[in-house]
């Protein structure tokens, strides 16, 4: 075999370039170690293969994955006139093309053409224009470009419009005089599958199965076994989902008791501030979290199942100057975290505790100098750590 062929054989075989970092991507694992490399292939129920730039490929249990983030380096992108999100969290931006009553089929200027199942939709809204949250979620609604209201049953999403079936009569309404749609709301079916959440430059977010690098683009087969490509620079970073890390907002407390300091009671959060807003602490924003307000005290019910609980607390921005409390966390009637003078402007805290064979987590929010005058405290990014089921090995090298 000649030299030249040797080389040319070589360049097949070897990972792709790093040189410009397109696809390099950052791992994050459950126990906080950090992985580098090119993405290889990313199974959600087998492993993760990077590539490092030495040509080293190493394989993570994908159950121990937490995040992945990835070197973006696409323009922005443009959206389509629709933003379309599903009931088990999906959300794509791009336009719709056809459909029916069982189904309908949005063209994504990355991803291409997905077809998602009508009774799967939460909601549609035009892109640049308000939702249509806050309507009743026992029935359909249509959101009028005039503010009016259409409720009752979609029968079918098309290319053209959407029907609805309301007072024994079925109406056509045409994408041109549509505002939003909010689908009534029902359970959410398998939520604990183990599947890889992708996050796109777009603000698209997508389930999958499988990840595989093709040269510069990524090859992706999405939850519902349908295949999909886009550049591997379009993707700004992925979860494990079912895996080892379950974010506690995920999971119903078995009891939340606020307890006001005058007469007014404060309701929990869920990824939202105490007050609905979005959770901002220091200028920054967290899409997970529960937004607490003194005084209160939630409890969950954790059964041994899991290793540590992380997370960070702050008070949210939407407060004030005097906001003044503490954050209490309990194991097994134990105090294990005491977090005291939380105060606007400051940087969130950490917390990381051991859960190790407990039965039971507790947050308590108290007051502070000043009764529960603005204490808006958030609780973000709070995960709780699997323990490692006997079948899952450690990282090994290739």
């Amino acid at each position: 075999m000649s030299t030249r062929t040797v080389l040319m054989l070589s360049a097949l075989l070897l990972p792709p370039s790093q040189g410009d970092d397109v696809g390099h991507v950052r791992v994050k694992t459950v126990d906080g170690k950090v992985h580098q490399g090119s993405i290889h292939v990313w199974r959600a129920d087998g492993e993760l293969v990077i590539v490092s730039n030495q040509g080293r490929s190493d394989g993570i249990d994908a159950h121990r994955v937490d995040r992945v983030e990835f070197s973006c380096r696409q323009d922005k992108p443009s959206f389509g006139d629709w933003r379309i999100e599903t009931k088990d969290g999906d959300r794509l931006l791009g336009d719709i093309v056809r459909g029916g009553e069982d189904k309908v089929t949005v063209r994504h200027h990355q991803l291409g053409e997905i077809s998602l199942p009508l009774d799967g939709l939460d909601a549609i809204g035009k892109w640049g224009k308000s939702t249509a949250g806050g309507l009743d979620r026992s029935v359909d609604s249509v959101l009028l470009m005039n503010g009016d209201v259409n409720r009752g049953v979609i029968t079918a999403v098309g290319r053209d419009g959407v029907s609805i079936f309301s007072n024994d009569t079925e109406q056509v309404r045409s994408w041109s005089v549509i505002q939003a749609i909010q689908f009534a709301s029902s359970p959410v079916s398998g939520k604990n599958a183990v599947s890889i959440r992708l996050r796109f430059l777009d603000g698209s977010k997508v389930m999958a199965k499988t990840l595989e690098r093709e040269n510069k683009t990524v090859r992706i087969v999405l939850a519902n076994g349908q295949s999909v490509h886009c550049h591997v620079g379009f993707i700004a970073d992925a979860e494990m989902m079912g895996g080892s890390r379950v974010w506690l907002t995920d999971l119903r407390p078995v009891m939340h008791e606020s307890m006001p300091f005058f007469v007014r009671q404060w309701p929990m959060g869920i990824n939202t501030n105490a007050f609905g807003g979005p959770l901002r602490i220091a200028g920054k924003d967290y899409a997970r979290g529960l937004g607490l307000h003194s005084a209160c005290r939630l409890q969950w019910q954790l059964d041994g199942q899991f290793e540590r609980f992380t997370g960070l607390v702050g008070i949210d921005d939407s407060s004030g100057r005097w906001a003044d409390a503490e954050l209490v966390l309990r194991v097994d009637d134990r105090s294990v975290a005491h977090l005291s003078g939380l105060q606007h402007g400051q940087q969130p805290r950490k917390v990381d505790v051991s859960l190790k064979g407990k039965r039971k987590l507790v947050i308590e929010v108290g007051f502070g100098r000043f009764g529960d005058t603005q204490d808006r405290v958030n609780l973000v990014d709070p995960a709780l750590i699997r323990r490692p089921a006997a079948s899952e090995r450690p990282a090994k090298a290739r």
